[in-house]
């Protein structure tokens, strides 16, 4: 097995903030339901066709025109690295970002389009703001942080999500890249010398 380089990254994903993960894959779904119509649009995927689903997960930082980064505006001050996990999907919100890694990639016609969505982040404000506080981001940041300052963040957090309470739960508008790009085909590689020569001496 080859050494892993982001060891970070590694233990985050196989410690408390992979936990987490695993422990609410319900909410994580209903957290990205409302992007899928628009994802499976844009992939426009036939019958004839195979599909390798490769991903990191669910949920990203949220766009600044975000309900969620409203509602969470006064813990954002607190927020200001990127939890292990973050550094690498939550790198990829800026669209000029996402194209330089696609092109060195060898992807062309990439495209990156803004998709506003409404999702479900828990049953109540309540809910809410006690999931938040125990992602990784804001564990990360707050590690640390006087527990006085971290309570009335969070109470301030979980006042401004009551706004958003509703039947079904909390339900906040969610805006996300949605980005398509076309792998470019690489040519065939050229057959070795020897093949070549074996060919010559045959014919």
């Amino acid at each position: 097995m080859p050494p892993i380089v982001n060891t970070h990254h590694a233990e985050a994903w196989n410690g408390w903030e992979g936990g987490l993960w695993a422990r609410n894959p319900d909410r994580y779904d209903r957290m990205m339901g409302g992007v899928n119509d628009a994802l499976l649009a844009a992939a426009a995927i036939g019958s004839s066709e195979r599909v390798l689903d490769v991903g990191c997960g669910t949920g990203q930082t949220p766009n600044p025109g975000s309900d969620l980064a409203r509602a969470t505006a006064a813990v954002r001050p607190l927020l200001r690295r990127p939890s292990p996990t973050q550094q690498g999907m939550g790198s990829l919100t800026d669209p000029e970002r996402i194209r330089e890694v696609l092109a060195a990639a060898g992807f062309v016609e990439v495209t990156a389009t803004l998709v506003d969505a409404a999702v479900l982040l828990g049953r109540d404000a309540a809910d809410a703001a006690e999931f938040l506080f125990a992602t990784g981001p804001y564990r990360y940041n707050l590690d640390g942080v006087d527990g006085e300052v971290v309570a009335r963040a969070r109470a301030d957090v979980e006042r401004a999500l009551r706004a958003h309470e509703t039947p079904e739960g909390v339900r906040l508008r969610r805006v996300d890249w949605l980005v398509t790009a076309t792998c470019r085909s690489s040519p065939a590689p050229p057959a070795p010398e020897n093949s070549l020569r074996g060919d010559a001496d045959r014919s």
